[in-house]
């Protein structure tokens, strides 16, 4: 009996094990089941919101695919959130319903991260750029020639995107370059007949930068023949026009980018500077530049570039590739991608660079000022402008601040003169007859004073290499007491063409810019501190060059944005463009300006720019 009852007992033990093993296998299926559940769920809300699966999803996707980048590596997201005006104007945008409009005057560093989040596909930010540089060049006459293939490459990259995230730090990004920088397939002509058909074989470092970091290169931009004037025309594409006014010039020589990015019609340029053809351009169409120091980008693929060594020695010594935008964040962004050596340009610096590196507190910065340099007066409104700047700069917490006027200033126009013109003007007149016509006025202007100012002998050669380093020396001693300068870019706003190429009015009036060539300084320009009020500039923008000492970028940007950040005007004064059916009654204004005699619109070519 015991045996038995013994037996009894062990069977319901293993009789309610059985059971329990049974529930607990029972319990995994259901709870397998309910996590497959939850992944089909969710794998379908992902597949609800994948660009392409909606004809109406405009690019957006559930999760952001950022590259990744190491912490010293300056990016869109990082120059964002580091900027108050930025972040409080743009930092809850919604772009669901974005129209062309909210695009083209958005910050660069602004639509990349709405690109990287997957909020806008490239294809839009592409096309709205597009459409509206199309419209307005019709009346600016800033573009040489498009990228017929600019859109499908923008869906290309929308498809990279959905398979494996952003391609680089400009993904999506169109970006316009000046004629004589080097675009794989785009004319290269330097607005010289002698190279009207001449197409790159290759891209050029900087546009190779570019492209690799995901920009698409959107258009080539107008310049004076070869690169000569402060006013851009030539015989080949005609004369660019400035689009507050479109009777005045847009600067030279960048000045097709000055003029297409200030209508809205690129978000990013690049241009270049021997005397001021970064920053006058960017002075008088209202936007922000960045020369940088000589040898920070590398001028391969360029003309002249260190190619041209022998014959444009003069010319690459005090040349420089840089930026141009609507905001300072964007320039920094920019310039730390198209820097360093490409291991070809013999001036390219091989020194590490950053354009963040070297900021100071705020309050420990040394900041000098002038208003002229007692030789070339400038005009109310650019006192005024720099008053306002000085103003901006007190508010953020300068206290070091001394106005401290160079009296050489002005010796520097003739030591350039005399430095481009040396072999007499030989070499341009040389490629003025194999170019089969005259030279274009624009041209044509400098060449007197080449055939004065020829070098005659070795003696006389060596002499003026001595006054440019002299020069030189004395505006590091001059510098040597402050981090920045703040002075004008012009002596005036915006002039008439005309009186670019007038010996009687223009000669040593350039020298605010001249000066930092010569003495290979960096300098960002805000074109659009302050609007003139003087009768015969009304409504124009006017600028503040902010200048630093040699490889010191990143305090000239450093102030540049300080001062961006509180006075509005130089991020939100944009032209407005009234065409008319016939181009010569156009009348253009600056927001807010008064303009009369504004003939009826065309509502098909209306280009109507607000400040945001």
């Amino acid at each position: 009996k015991d045996t038995q009852d013994q037996k009894g007992t062990k069977d319901k033990k293993d009789k309610k094990k059985d059971t329990q093993d049974q529930k607990d296998t029972k319990d995994k299926k259901d709870k397998k089941k309910d996590t497959q559940d939850q992944k089909d769920t969710k794998d379908k809300k992902t597949n609800d919101k994948e660009p392409g699966k909606d004809a109406e999803s405009k690019g957006k996707k559930s999760k952001p695919k950022f590259k990744k980048y190491g912490k010293d590596v300056v990016t869109a997201y990082g120059l964002l959130k580091k900027s108050p005006l930025l972040l409080q104007k743009f930092g809850k945008r919604d772009w669901s319903a974005a129209t062309e409009e909210d695009i083209v005057f958005t910050p660069v560093v602004v639509l990349e991260v709405a690109l990287e989040n997957g909020e806008l596909s490239a294809e839009q930010v592409v096309t709205a750029f597009w459409n509206r540089a199309h419209a307005v060049n019709k009346h600016v006459n800033a573009v040489t020639e498009w990228n017929e293939n600019a859109i499908e490459e923008a869906r290309a990259l929308d498809a990279q995107y959905a398979a494996n995230g952003t391609v680089g730090r400009l993904h999506g990004i169109p970006v316009s370059i000046k004629d004589h920088i080097a675009a794989k397939g785009m004319l290269l002509t330097m607005g010289a007949p002698v190279w009207r058909e001449y197409r790159s074989p290759a891209d050029s470092p900087v546009v190779e930068r570019l492209r690799a970091e995901g920009a698409i290169i959107l258009c080539k931009t107008n310049m004076p023949e070869l690169g000569l004037s402060f006013d851009t025309g030539n015989h080949l594409f005609g004369q660019t026009h400035n689009p507050y006014s479109l009777e005045r010039s847009a600067g030279g020589s960048s000045g097709g980018e000055g003029a297409l990015i200030a209508a809205g019609g690129s978000p990013l340029g690049i241009g270049s500077d021997v005397g001021g053809s970064l920053r006058v351009p960017a002075s008088w169409n209202g936007i922000v530049s960045l020369k940088p120091s000589q040898g920070r980008v590398p001028l391969t693929g360029s003309a002249p570039g260190f190619e041209f060594w022998e014959a444009w020695h003069s010319v690459v010594d005090m040349l420089t590739i840089g930026p141009m935008a609507r905001y300072v964040e964007d320039l920094i962004l920019a310039i730390d991608i198209i820097a360093g050596s490409d291991g070809v340009d013999p001036q390219a610096s091989l020194s590490p660079f950053s354009p963040l590196q070297g900021r100071k507190p705020v309050s420990d910065l040394r900041v000098g000022y002038f208003y002229d340099d007692g030789h070339t007066m400038t005009t109310p409104s650019t006192h005024a402008a720099i008053d306002t700047a000085l103003e901006a700069l007190r508010a953020a917490g300068v206290v070091n601040i001394v106005e401290s006027v160079p009296s050489f200033f002005h010796e520097s126009t003739f030591l350039l003169v005399r430095s481009l013109g040396r072999d007499g003007g030989v070499g341009i007149k040389h490629l003025f007859q194999l170019g089969g016509q005259e030279p274009s006025a624009q041209a044509a202007f400098l060449v007197p004073y080449y055939e004065e100012y020829g070098m005659k002998d070795v003696a006389e050669a060596d002499s003026l290499i001595m006054e440019i380093n002299q020069f030189r020396s004395k505006m590091l001693s001059w510098m040597h007491s402050f981090d920045v300068v703040l002075c004008p870019t012009t002596f005036s706003p915006a002039l008439l063409p005309e009186n670019i190429v007038d010996r009687a009015y223009v000669p040593g009036k350039f020298g605010y810019t001249i000066a930092y060539n010569l003495a290979r300084f960096p300098s960002s320009v805000l074109g659009a501190v302050g609007v003139a009020t003087e009768e015969d500039h009304a409504g124009m923008p006017v600028s503040v060059q902010v200048v630093s000492a040699p490889n010191q970028e990143a305090l000239a940007l450093q102030v540049a944005a300080l001062i961006q950040e509180r006075v509005p005007n130089v991020s939100e004064m944009h032209p407005v463009l009234s065409p008319s059916t016939e181009s010569e009654s156009v009348v253009v204004g600056a927001e807010g300006v008064v303009q009369e005699d504004v003939a009826e619109s065309d509502a098909e070519l209306e280009v109507q720019a607000e400040i945001l």
